[in-house]
């Protein structure tokens, strides 16, 4: 695709990374574009993005990346759900279950829309360069609980790497201890550049955002 843009001398292209993409950082600071691209260390996904962003350096092309949080909108909750809960366990029982969540756990959301609106800066600007996306505030392990309605029990890290791992490999949830580890690694970002570049603002709380999934899959928020 890149080398067809070149050959077609587009002028304008605008493509999609994630905070994933970042080196870890201390747990509680926030990165902004410098920070360096070289992914978190076992993580497929990341070293996905990583590999993307080296391929579009290459490429003499005026190219805008964004590099969002996590994602999200209700309409998304058919797929949220594959990804979190599998075919097992259903959405109506969260607020019965207690989640393992660890103590140090944060996470950035930011809404679909909230996306797409940068996006129409970009193009609309052209600006070029590398833009971080995500909404206010960082949610907590008990911020989360609470929203999905749930009780928390508050479980060290590496245990709970070892039983995604052990539960994933008999198909009772599919999520890999990779993935744990990239929510765990993953920095939290500063998003100054798209507020003074852009002038973006998301208007969808993450809070909300959870919410809204929450909600969309069937559970309660």
């Amino acid at each position: 695709m890149l080398a067809a843009c070149i050959k077609e001398e587009v002028g304008h292209l605008v493509c999609a990374s994630s905070v994933a993409a970042y080196a870890p950082a201390q747990r509680w600071s926030r990165v902004d574009e410098s920070w360096p691209v070289t992914g978190i260390p076992g993580s497929t996904y990341s070293a996905h993005k990583v590999r993307l962003e080296k391929m579009i350096s290459r490429y003499p092309l005026p190219c805008t990346v964004i590099r969002p949080c996590g994602i999200g909108q209700a309409s998304a909750a058919a797929q949220v759900r594959r990804w979190l809960l599998g075919r097992w366990l259903s959405p109506k029982l969260l607020p019965l279950l207690p989640i393992p969540l660890w103590n140090d756990l944060r996470l950035q959301l930011v809404h679909s829309d909230d996306v797409a609106r940068a996006i129409v800066e970009i193009v609309r600007r052209r600006a070029l360069g590398a833009y971080n996306l995500a909404a206010e505030p960082v949610l907590t392990a008990p911020m989360i609980a609470e929203r999905v309605g749930a009780g928390r029990v508050p479980v060290p890290y590496p245990l709970i790497e070892k039983l995604a791992g052990a539960t994933a490999r008999l198909g009772l949830q599919p999520l890999t201890p990779e993935w744990v580890r990239m929510a765990d690694q993953a920095p939290l970002v500063r998003t100054t550049r798209a507020h003074e570049d852009l002038e973006w603002w998301p208007e969808h709380d993450a809070r909300d955002v959870l919410r809204d999934v929450v909600t969309a899959m069937g559970g309660r928020a």
